[in-house]
């Protein structure tokens, strides 16, 4: 069981695709994981951010963060990197 005291923050996001990817490839391999969504906005106007690259929109406003057991850590990096990176 993942708790505050045996996590590690092993990526951080802020689109869903990118956060589905890991997690898919975390569950394929059998590694415990917990998901935390935080909403982002801008402190000075409270606006939510939104960004666009290469003619899409995106959407900004909630940052996903992937936790797993700091015993996992080293090879749920592995999986991050072949999940966002596949021809690595």
């Amino acid at each position: 069981m993942l708790n505050l005291f045996n996590r590690s923050e092993l990526f951080m996001t802020y689109t869903k695709e990118n956060v589905d990817s890991v997690v898919k490839e975390l569950e394929k391999h059998g590694i415990e994981y917990t998901v935390k969504t935080t909403k982002v906005h801008d402190e000075y106007t409270d606006e939510y951010v939104k960004g666009s690259s290469d003619g899409k929109t995106y959407d900004f406003s909630i940052a996903y963060k992937v936790y797993v057991q700091k015993s996992d850590f080293d090879i749920a990096h592995q999986y991050v990197r072949k999940a966002l990176f596949p021809d690595d």
